[in-house]
């Protein structure tokens, strides 16, 4: 006769019976069984707190207490068992230690963009311990978040009704009612009261910087965040939002080398290439090889591109590191002796420098901007078959004009939904001007657009055609014009010296200066701003009525050149 040892459970194993054990409401067995997994690892922190909970079940809170603490100890950001602690706690009567391990556990989720997960636990927090003035404030933030103006503002108030002094909530008021039509009165007592209790907070003089700044008191801003850098010299929000107030501003001096923030902004940090050789800060370059690479968006590569020469002129050898997709616009760019599709870091350089942060060693102002173009060149033998791929124009609508048209960006940039534009709101302007030949530059439509543009028989569409930029900037050349909101293929047009109208948001990019309708970037493009009260609705509709006016105006000078 044969007898066979039963095999042991591993302590996962285990784990999972005494799961299945508490699901099933025998506590008992659940307690045994993470007994027995504590007597194989006395460090496994789950099964510590798993007993704990089987403890709080039975009803026996102090032994419960015991196992869990052990839990914390060994997995002190263990949420179970700073879930099952808080409700351990909270049975025992201690509130605030419970609403602490609640908090922490609430930031926790949080900071891990677990935002209904935070939620939740806020609000036990709450539950427990209705006046915890810190469970408020960050509850206020998630709702504020989910846009309940209202309700954020009400737990604010609960806040500030326990503890007046309260500085962070102070200024989370001040920023929600900032941006409330109306209140800005109210928004600026909030900051002026957190500023007499400390004038050095750092939340309320960066947060009273963001609403200075979207009023358009500029130097009050300013100072400002100059008062928040001051406050927290390591802290990049302040720094980083007066780099952009700076360059807005034309102040360009000042402006670049605070431009170095952005690597530590959420949004930029995970494009910052970390590379083997220094940065070029301004360095002689004679007789040394740099790599200039792309950083941000492909706007922002056919913008910055144009200091390659500059830094070829101070005896340097230049490689560029691309995108492979965008490579072959950069074919013949002054300066550039090799370019580089992205795939392994290239070796073998003395040093290295993100596009945009070129203009700071060098000394960018307004004034001196490298601006003759075209600094890009289409491909000819792609302009060739651009040139047959485009419909000739309409002689029986006495069409003697071919305008492109753009009218939205990537729906992931920061300020999308201000920039761009549905495509109803060209129709206007196309069946206003049935004399120009319009064409979609437009690749990828939102699919919010794609019922109105598949009924519009009056644009030519050719988006299935552009595979890349290459085919657009050939296509750019086959244009007399071409009207875009603010997106890389204005900065591709402007790159190739074509005629360009921009439509420009009234909350605009930082590289349009401000009050111009130039640009010391491009000179050929124009800028169509949309008004201030415009923006705030998201109309174009009376930006789009001046450059019907405008458009109509240009016709009539080719119609006149064309008979005279």
């Amino acid at each position: 006769m044969t007898t066979t040892t039963p095999q042991m459970l591993t302590p996962d194993q285990l784990i999972q019976r005494s799961a299945q054990h508490y699901q099933a409401g025998q506590f008992d067995a659940t307690l045994a069984t993470c007994q027995q997994i504590i007597a194989i690892d006395v460090n496994h922190a789950v099964a510590w707190s798993n007993a704990g909970a089987s403890l709080a079940s039975l009803g026996r809170w102090v032994d419960a207490l015991a196992y869990i603490k052990q839990a914390l100890v060994l997995a002190p950001q263990s949420a179970d068992a700073q879930s099952n602690g808080a409700h351990i706690l909270a049975q025992l009567g201690r509130a605030d230690e419970a609403t602490a391990l609640l908090r922490n556990l609430g930031w926790a989720q949080y900071q891990a963009k677990e935002r209904e997960a935070s939620f939740a636990t806020y609000e036990r927090a709450l539950a427990i311990q209705p006046n915890d003035v810190e469970s408020l404030h960050v509850l206020a933030g998630l709702h504020s978040e989910r846009k309940n103006t209202h309700l954020a503002l009400e737990l604010m108030d609960r806040a500030l009704a326990i503890n007046p002094q309260h500085l962070t909530t102070l200024a989370a008021k001040g920023n929600l009612l900032g941006g409330q039509e109306g209140q800005g009165l109210a928004a600026e007592t909030c900051f002026q009261t957190a500023l007499q209790f400390d004038p050095n907070h750092w939340m309320t003089l960066y947060n009273y910087g963001v609403f200075l700044a979207g009023k358009k008191r500029y130097a009050e801003a300013v100072a400002m965040y100059d008062r928040a850098g001051l406050a927290d010299p390591n802290h990049h929000l302040a720094f980083w939002n007066l780099s952009n107030l700076l360059l807005r501003l034309g102040d360009y001096a000042r402006a670049w080398p605070l431009y170095e923030w952005r690597w530590k902004t959420d949004h930029l940090k995970p494009a910052h290439l970390d590379l083997p050789m220094p940065l070029w800060t301004g360095q002689d370059l004679k007789g040394k090889r740099i790599l200039l690479h792309f950083e941000q968006g492909y706007g922002d590569g056919f913008q910055f591109i144009r200091f390659a020469k500059d830094v070829a002129a101070r005896g340097a050898h230049v490689t560029i590191f691309m995108p492979r997709e965008i490579c072959e616009n950069f074919v013949g760019v002054e300066g550039v002796h090799d370019i580089r599709a992205w795939n392994d870091i290239p070796q073998g350089f003395d040093y290295h420098a993100p596009l945009m942060s070129l203009p700071a060693p060098l000394g960018l102002t307004t004034e001196n901007i490298p601006n003759q173009v075209p600094y890009l060149f289409a491909n000819p033998e792609r302009v060739r078959l651009w040139q047959e791929r485009l419909p000739k124009l309409d002689k029986s609508k006495e069409q003697k004009l071919r305008v492109g048209v753009a009218w939205c960006g990537r729906p992931t940039h920061d300020n999308d939904r201000n920039r761009s534009m549905a495509f109803a709101d060209l129709l206007p302007l196309m069946d206003a001007l049935p004399q120009v030949q319009f064409v979609s530059m437009q690749v990828g439509p939102r699919e919010s657009d794609l019922s109105v543009l598949n009924a519009c028989s009056t644009i030519v569409r050719v988006e299935n055609e552009i595979k890349d930029f290459s085919d657009t900037a050939a296509a750019l050349m086959q244009l007399d014009l071409l009207i875009s909101v603010d997106t890389s293929v204005v900065h591709l047009a402007g790159a190739l010296g074509r005629p360009v109208w921009a439509l420009i948001p009234a909350s605009s990019d930082w590289r349009w200066l401000e009050g111009r309708e130039d640009t010391p970037w491009y000179p050929t493009v124009r800028l169509f701003r949309q008004s201030d009260e415009d923006g705030k609705t998201w109309s174009w509709a009376p930006t789009m009525a001046r450059i019907q006016s405008e458009l109509a105006n240009l016709f009539a000078e080719q119609a006149a050149q064309h008979t005279g």
